[in-house]
């Protein structure tokens, strides 16, 4: 009889040592469906951030540069030894419609990125 009991004893050890390590396994699964869930939602949003920020570099090489080179191209050609040069008018007249264009393309980047939050 103490065999019989022995035996039976050995066996329910076995069987929740058996259902401790499946339940560990279904636990571990679990945890890696979800790393492996918020690792797919992390990847998805850096890529938008990268879209974003690809847009921003487009838009600064594209459209903010030009204004910016033709203020320097025509504050270079400004006499600045005879300040009533009448080609100093047409100079400024330049730098300022540069100014206009910079100013308005940086407001609708300051909009861009105010909507995009």
């Amino acid at each position: 009889m103490d065999k019989r009991k022995n035996s039976i004893l050995r066996l329910y050890k076995n069987r929740a040592l058996m259902k401790s390590f499946f339940d560990e396994m279904l636990a571990e699964r679990r945890m890696r469906i979800r790393m492996e869930s918020e690792l797919l939602y992390y990847k998805a949003e850096l890529s938008d951030k990268q879209k974003k920020l690809d847009a921003i570099t487009w838009t600064i090489s594209h459209r903010l540069r030009p204004p910016v080179a033709t203020i320097l191209g025509l504050s270079n050609i400004f006499n600045h030894e005879n300040k009533s040069d009448p080609d100093n008018v047409q100079v400024i007249d330049g730098i300022c419609l540069a100014s206009s264009d910079l100013d308005k393309i940086v407001m609708d980047m300051v909009k861009l990125a105010r909507n995009k939050r």
